[in-house]
């Protein structure tokens, strides 16, 4: 049995997304990219027996000395799940991919999450979630009267926000262009305020039957502290939310003592529904 680490290259995004459809095994990172989304820009590499690829896994392009684990995933029956991510990860370490760099991770499922824990990963936050109920998070908001215009956030929109907006959020938690295209994509709300010519704040949320999930709130760093947050609840609650529709939802970073307060202070309650957030530093070799 002949194993060996190859890179994924950009042609075969393709082979990549039909390998991980038929994956035994499949580990996604929080955010709306899709494996082949970062073949180009990423680190991705297969593990092959014989020529064979067998599982496969992939980075995110460096932000700030640091690269997420998009994805993990074990294509072929007969292989043990955790002895391949062993063999991914110690050889990953051999061949100096990530040296000096920082390794984050938030595990979807208790395997992903004993994996991590049992290569060093150690844990620097949550995923947490709120919930709230339309009543209560109303009587926490009043219309701004600023003079912001309302706009449909659209794929146009992009670039414009994420050199505004996005900068709101540390490095490693920002999106990137393709990133917010595709979370654009997945939403069937999505808008964003624009004072004069400069980006305000956006929201992008997902409707369902009787809930309304907000999957991104941002304000500019220019207009924090000015009520700009608040004002995109009420829009969202006035101008989006059908009268049926009085469950809301939306999870933060439990580092973020800012985004936490803001959501309590609007009526929000903790869930017991939380993600850990697992980093690992790598040594220089």
């Amino acid at each position: 049995m002949t194993l060996k680490i190859t890179r994924i290259s950009p042609h075969q995004a393709i082979t990549l997304r039909e390998l991980n459809k038929k994956a035994i095994y499949f580990h996604k990172h929080f955010d709306w990219l899709e494996p082949e989304d970062i073949v180009s820009d990423g680190l991705c590499y297969s593990l092959l027996e014989n020529d064979i690829p067998i599982a496969g896994s992939g980075f995110s392009p460096e932000i700030d000395q640091t690269h997420w684990l998009q994805f993990f995933s074990v294509w072929e029956e007969g292989y043990s799940v955790a002895k391949v991510w062993k063999y991914f990860w110690e050889n990953c370490i051999k061949l100096q991919i990530f040296s000096e760099k920082t390794i984050l991770s938030i595990p979807a499922d208790d395997l992903m999450n004993f994996f991590l824990q049992h290569s060093g990963f150690r844990q620097k936050g949550n995923i947490i979630y709120f919930e709230g109920e339309k009543e209560i998070i109303s009587d926490h908001l009043l219309q701004n009267k600023q003079n912001a215009t309302l706009l449909p956030l659209t794929e146009s929109n992009v670039k414009e926000i994420i050199d505004s907006v996005e900068v709101a959020f540390s490095k490693v938690w920002r999106l990137s262009e393709l990133n917010l295209t595709r979370a654009i994509q997945a939403s069937n709300i999505a808008f964003f305020l624009r004072d004069k010519n400069q980006s305000v704040g956006y929201l992008l949320a997902l409707l369902e039957e009787d809930s309304i999930h907000i999957s991104r709130i941002a304000v500019s760093p220019n207009y924090q502290s000015r009520g700009y947050g608040k004002e995109l609840m009420w829009i969202l609650l006035n101008r989006f939310t059908p009268k049926n529709v009085n469950a809301f939802s939306v999870n933060t970073y439990s580092n973020d003592g800012n985004a936490v307060r803001f959501y309590q202070n609007l009526g929000f309650y903790r869930t017991n529904q939380i993600y850990p957030v697992y980093y690992l530093k790598i040594p220089k070799n």
